[in-house]
Parts: structure tokens; sequence; C-alpha cells
């Protein structure tokens, strides 16, 4: 009888568990045709995807907002934009089929990275407490899979998932030595190159984890071949795109051109933090015709080094403002701003949604709190730059919600393992008998 109730329990465990899978995989089959025609911006990736088409150039990413022809860019994500180049191609410009087929692709890249971090929570031990929190947080209440499908599907963010998950994963089997003849490696550098060129933070936090692999093996003799091997793909992966920027613009551009305009949008008077209304002097060029006349006329490298200077004098004149600002910006990646998640949803979703990332963020909060007082070593640097790396570098330009997805999956086995830990710390506390009362 104890063997049938052993054998019957990891049955029923799977069963549910498959289930629950299925609920992101139709909730974001549903969102994908329901909201089509809403958000229906191409954002300057679609735009610069348009011009990919028609000219043959991946550029003007703000013509479709200004109507200016800007030229050849290195703002937006090569990856981001070949992909919508590719359905635009097979499906039209920004056409009601190709953002359905954008949303089905972004409810994929959530249903695959869900399921590969249960084998991440696997790896790390986890146990069935954790397994069924990170089901609700992702599975029974899949606020991001709506928002991923319905706005993000035009951004780089809903790609980042299948870069993170499965570097996460990969870390692991290679801290457990489940790979041989540098295959995890290669892959690792792989992703890492592939989430710079989709979002530069992302690749870097993949990056960082190998790094800390490799230092952790230093005193193995094999380690710098490891180095050499990672090194080597994440070099072919991203040499085509640095040597492209080069020809067009003269210039060593690694990931984007960008990081100036972003560094001034989120410093300069005015402004509260985060990417909203609020912005202060309108300098970013889809935002502002002006600007983008400008921008042609100076150049974008030339443009964006210019608000750099800018940016950068605000800094150092107002360091107190920047502290603040940049305390501001940590602050709304935990709990956002009602208007923060305005372009979540309709007004009904936001008012349940709403209180429902507050939460979220109090979730963040309590694991943070867990991982730097009850973890140590290795393990603790894993989970601290795959759920803060991504986001560092918003935290001294501008936050805004989508970029909080990017960090979503691992924040959510963070959480799912914290709990599970305090749980069983208590129980152990409550078994544990009393001194005092021994004999």
């Amino acid at each position: 009888m104890e063997k049938i109730e052993s054998t019957a329990r990891p049955t029923l465990q799977n069963a549910w568990q498959t289930l629950l899978l299925l609920v992101p995989l139709a909730v974001g089959i549903f969102c994908a045709f329901y909201y089509a025609d809403l958000s229906i911006d191409p954002t300057e990736s679609g735009s610069a995807a348009i011009s990919l088409l028609n000219t043959g150039v991946l550029g003007n990413p703000f013509e479709w907002y200004t109507g200016i022809a800007t030229g050849p860019t290195a703002h937006v994500s090569p990856v981001t934009t070949v992909l919508f180049a590719a359905v635009y191609a097979l499906l039209g410009e920004n056409t009601h089929a190709a953002r359905i087929c954008l949303g089905l692709l972004a409810a994929l890249c959530y249903w695959l990275a869900t399921i590969l971090c249960v084998r991440v929570l696997r790896r790390v031990g986890a146990g069935p407490y954790a397994v069924a929190l990170y089901f609700a947080l992702t599975c029974a209440v899949p606020l991001w899979l709506y928002a991923a499908v319905y706005q993000f599907r035009q951004h780089d963010e809903f790609l980042t998932p299948i870069v993170l998950a499965p570097a996460m994963l990969i870390y692991l089997d290679l801290d457990a030595g489940a790979w041989r003849k540098y295959r995890g490696e290669a892959l690792m550098g792989g992703l890492s190159g592939l989430g710079a060129l989709i979002v530069p933070s992302a690749g870097l936090a993949v990056a960082a984890s190998l790094g800390l692999l490799i230092w952790r093996r230093r005193a193995v003799q094999s380690w710098w071949r490891a180095a050499l091997v990672s090194g080597a793909i994440l070099s072919a992966v991203m040499t085509p795109w640095i040597v492209r920027n080069y020809v067009e613009f003269g210039t060593l551009i690694i990931t984007r051109s960008n990081f100036g305009l972003e560094l001034f949008v989120g410093n300069q008077p005015g402004v509260d933090g985060y990417y909203g209304d609020n912005l202060g002097e309108p300098v970013h060029p889809s935002r502002s015709r002006a600007a983008a006349i400008q921008l042609k006329d100076r150049g974008e490298i030339a443009y964006y080094a210019w608000l750099k200077k800018r940016a950068e004098a605000y800094i150092e004149t107002h360091p107190v403002r920047f502290a603040k600002l940049t305390a501001r910006r940590i602050w709304f990646s935990f709990f956002p701003t009602r208007p923060m998640i305005g372009h979540m949803g309709h007004m009904q979703f936001n008012k349940i949604a709403y209180p429902l990332i507050l939460l979220f963020g109090a979730l963040k909060v309590a694991a943070l709190l867990y991982l730097l007082i009850a973890m140590s070593g290795s393990r603790r640097w894993f989970w601290l730059i795959y759920c803060m790396v991504p986001t560092l570098p918003y935290f001294i330009t501008h936050i805004d919600i989508r970029y909080e997805y990017n960090t979503f999956f691992p924040w959510a086995c963070l959480i799912a393992v914290a709990f599970e830990r305090c749980v069983a710390a208590l129980k152990a506390r409550r078994v544990l008998p009393d001194p005092k009362t021994e004999p």
C-alpha cells in the first residue's frame, strides 16, 4: 500500500503541473488573437524592420512616429528587428496577422521559460512548496503573460526569457559537472552574445554568471579552455554586428548606440524617475519631430554623444538629485506606480493587476532579504546576477514596467525557493524540543 501511494503521489503532482502549464499557453493564444488590434504601435524595432524590408537599410527607427527618415541606426536590437522584418515579410507590415504572430511568439517564449524554470527549481533542490508557489506566480495568475502578449510583443523584452531561463539551467548543470567537452560553456557564450544583441543587460547577466563559473574553476587546469571556448562563441555571435556598426558609423559600437539618449531622458530637470509623460526636455526622437530632425542633422552617434555629455554634466552638478532619482527608480522596480502599468492592459484589468503586482514586489523584497541574510557562496551570486543585473542599467537611466519583465522568471524562482526554505525552517523549529523542558 505504501509503495502504491509513493508512486501515485509523483504521478498526481506531474498531472496537476501539466494542467497548470496549459493555462499560460491557452491564455497566451487567446490574448494573441483577441488583442491583436490593441497596442498597434510597431515601436522603434518595427519601424526599423519596415525600413529594412523597403530599403535594405537597418535604420529609420523613428519614421513611423515622426515621418523623418534618420538613416542607419544602432539604436535598436538587430535580432528583434530582423525577426520583425521576417514576420512583416510573410504577413504584411504591422498588420493584424503580423501582430497575432508576434503575440503568439511572445506567448511561446513565456511558456518555454516557464517550463525551463521548473527544471531550474529542480536543479536547486526545490520541493513541492516551492514548485507550487512558482506555478501560482507564473501559471495560475499569469499577469506578466498578458502584458507580454498584449504590449511587450512589439518590444525586445518578450525575447529575454528564452535567453535567461536556459542560461540559468545550463549554469546549474555546469556547476554540477553535467556537461562535457565544453559544450555548456559554448552554449553560455552563445546565449551571452544573443542576449547582448537583444537586451544588452541580459547578455551581461549571462556573461557575468559564466565569469563566476570560470572563476570558481580557476584552480582546475582546464579553466582557460572553458574561457577560450565561451569567449570564441561570444565573439562569433557579436562580431558581425560590431563590424556592421563600424562600417556604418566609423566608431566602435558593441551593442547599442542609445545609452546617452536614455541617460539624459532620465536625468534632467522635470523628470520623476520613470519613463512616463513627465519627460522634461523633449529630446527623444520617437516623441518629438524636432528631436528627430536634430538627430538626422547631427547624425545618430553625435546626437547621442551630445546628450550623454549633457546628462553627465547634470549628474555632476546635481549629485543629490541624481541619488534621489536613482533611489526612486530602484523603488519603482519593486513597487511601480499605477500610471506605470497603464499600458499593461485595459482599465478593468489594471484594477486587478496593480495590487497583485505590488504583492509580487513585496515578495521580491522578502526574497532579496532572505538571499542576503541566509544564503552564501556562489549560489547567492547566481541569484543576484540573474535577478538584478538585467535591471541595473535602468536604475541610472529610467524605469518602465516592461524592463521588469526581463527578470520576472529569475525572481519567481528565487521567491519560490526562499518561501520553501523559510517554511522548512519554521517546521524544524517547531519539531526541535525545548532544552529547558528536557529531563
